[in-house]
């Protein structure tokens, strides 16, 4: 089974305009499967390939993020990163974001145009979120004026 073709680019996933004019790069980070699942694989070096000479573009690969420790070269490449980022891994995206955030990776939320599939579960938390609206931790914190996209790779393989 192959993977899926991808387009030219990651680009159109993101918002165009919540882009900064002033950012000249545009870090996207590949975090691989945990499995050697080949049609995961190729999806993983089809995004590479596709992006490895795209202007603007700096494409770096990691493990799992799940598996990354926090003192981890992965995450440490990953704490490097200054501006904005693009993470495509195998996981959700709130849980990308949380694991990201967890080992000092910080940054705002960033939507994405694509479309993840709607859980009735999800509809009941938000509205009852909505009515009771308690001050968080992560709300009080400060956060880095960067924007990390995350993408889940499973909406978008055969596997």
């Amino acid at each position: 089974m192959t993977a899926p073709p991808i387009s030219r680019s990651l680009r159109p996933a993101i918002p165009p305009s919540l882009f900064s004019p002033m950012a000249k790069k545009l870090t996207v980070v590949v975090s691989q499967g945990q499995s050697a699942n080949p049609a995961k694989r190729e999806l993983e070096e089809a995004i590479v390939a596709a992006l490895l000479f795209e202007p603007g573009i700096e494409v770096t690969v990691v493990p799992n993020l799940y598996d990354l420790k926090a003192d981890s070269t992965g995450m440490l490449c990953l704490s490097g990163v200054a501006g904005d980022m693009v993470v495509a891994s195998w996981l959700y995206p709130r849980a990308a974001h949380w694991i990201l955030d967890r080992n000092g990776v910080r940054g705002r939320v960033g939507p994405t145009l694509l479309d993840e599939p709607a859980d009735e579960d999800d509809d009941a938390e938000d509205e009852s979120d909505n009515a009771e609206a308690k001050p968080r931790v992560i709300d009080e914190r400060p956060l880095p004026n960067r924007t990390i996209f995350c993408l889940d790779l499973r909406q978008h393989a055969d596997t």
